[in-house]
């Protein structure tokens, strides 16, 4: 029997993938439809070293950090796999080929695939 196994964190997916995206879901949950505006300004805070965290907690008194690093670590978060990572999939799963993901992050992280 052939195994291939692969790390999820960017090898599946990219890493900044995943943190874009929990950024946006943050964004979209904190500001409502003011979401893009935030979401650039937590890029480029994040761009200058800047805690994002902390910062949104400075603008938004009434957020608690540990309940934005919740929102990061566990609510599920959109990715996309890059093209040639699904065609590998998909051509190793017709060789019948059995696959499996190795990861070192949080048991608790979920993925909306």
């Amino acid at each position: 029997m052939k195994v291939v196994c692969f790390d999820l964190d960017d090898t599946l997916y990219k890493e900044i993938d995943y943190l874009h995206s929990a950024y946006r879901d943050i964004a979209r949950k904190l500001w409502g439809n003011e979401w893009n505006l935030w979401y650039q300004n937590m890029l480029e805070w994040r761009k200058e070293s800047v805690d994002v965290f902390e910062r949104i907690c400075e603008v938004r008194p009434n957020v608690v950090k540990c309940a934005l690093l919740n929102m990061y670590r566990y609510d599920p978060h959109e990715l996309t796999l890059a093209d040639d990572v699904e065609s590998t999939l998909r051509l190793m799963k017709e060789a019948k080929i059995k696959l499996g993901i190795i990861t070192d992050g949080r048991v608790q992280t979920r993925l909306r695939l």
